[in-house]
This record gives structure tokens, C-alpha cells and sequence, in this order.
């Protein structure tokens, strides 16, 4: 039983020293690819956008509710500032517009590469059907673009992508 017992034990005892070494191997070359690749985020901007299917003179409905179909079309300039990294943009990669909390429309980005020192301009169609805005949301909006020339939307994106070095 005692033999067993030790024997468990060197086992445990061995495993820890084993499980830092990796772990600090890890760390090691996490640095070192740093210092190498010297990654940096890639940066994204907005250069154009055109909205249409946005009444905002229609009346609301007695209820009280405008329904919207709102379409985006938006271009995106993508700056990958990284001197050794290239980019592959996945299916899966989505960007969302909204207002207050309201989402007014979505699409999936498109499936590219882009290679290192790069910007890539793109364009993309976000569509949205049915969208119910209620008259104190469509007021704040109508508000907002008499008082600023423009409205404030929220854009969200999800980026599906992997690094080429």
C-alpha cells in the first residue's frame, strides 16, 4: 500500500514540473513571435454610406409604430498595418446596424485575403425588413438629423479570421 502510495505521488510530482515547463515554453514563444512578427490590429474605417428605405416623414401606424426596411450600403477600407502578417477574412464575418437598441439591419462580410501592408476597400449591402420603430424612436431620430445634419448609428462587426506569417 505504501509503495503505491509513493509511487502515485512521484507520478503527481513529476507531472507539475513537466506542465511549467510547457507552459513556460509557451510563453517563450509567444515572445518571441512578438518580437519577430511585431503583430498589430488591423484598422477599419468607413467611407461611404448610402441609406435608402428610411422613411422617416411616413406617419406612424395608430399603433403608434413605423415600419422601416432600411438597406446600408456601406464601404469599408481595411488597413492591415503589419509588415509580415497577411490576413484571411472567413465566411462567418457579419456587421449589424443600430439604433438605440434597435438592430435596423445586418449582412455577412465578404470571404477575402489580405496580404501584409495592405488596405483593401470593400463594399457591402445590409438589408433589413420590417423593422419597427416606435413614433418616440422615429421623433428622436428625425431630431437628431434636424439638430447634427445626421443620425448616430451603431455599427457592430464579428470578424471570422486567421493570420497567414
Amino acid at each position: 500500500m505504501l509503495a503505491a502510495s509513493r509511487a502515485s505521488l512521484a507520478a503527481k510530482s513529476t507531472a507539475a514540473p513537466a506542465a511549467s515547463a510547457s507552459a513556460g515554453s509557451l510563453a517563450s514563444s509567444s515572445f518571441s513571435f512578438y518580437l519577430v512578427f511585431k503583430p498589430d490590429s488591423p484598422n477599419y474605417s468607413i467611407d461611404n454610406i448610402t441609406i435608402s428605405g428610411l422613411n422617416l416623414t411616413a406617419t406612424a401606424t395608430t399603433t403608434s409604430v413605423l415600419t422601416v426596411s432600411p438597406e446600408f450600403d456601406v464601404t469599408v477600407r481595411a488597413d492591415n498595418p503589419n509588415d509580415k502578417i497577411g490576413i484571411y477574412y472567413r465566411k462567418d464575418s457579419s456587421v449589424e446596424v443600430y439604433y438605440s437598441d434597435v438592430r435596423l439591419c445586418n449582412s455577412v462580410l465578404p470571404v477575402f485575403y489580405q496580404p501584409s501592408n495592405n488596405v483593401t476597400v470593400f463594399r457591402t449591402a445590409l438589408k433589413g425588413s420590417g423593422i419597427e420603430l416606435t413614433s418616440t424612436m422615429k421623433n428622436s431620430l428625425v431630431m437628431e438629423v434636424r439638430k447634427r445634419g445626421r443620425g448616430v448609428w451603431s455599427f457592430f462587426g464579428e470578424e471570422e479570421c486567421h493570420i497567414r506569417v
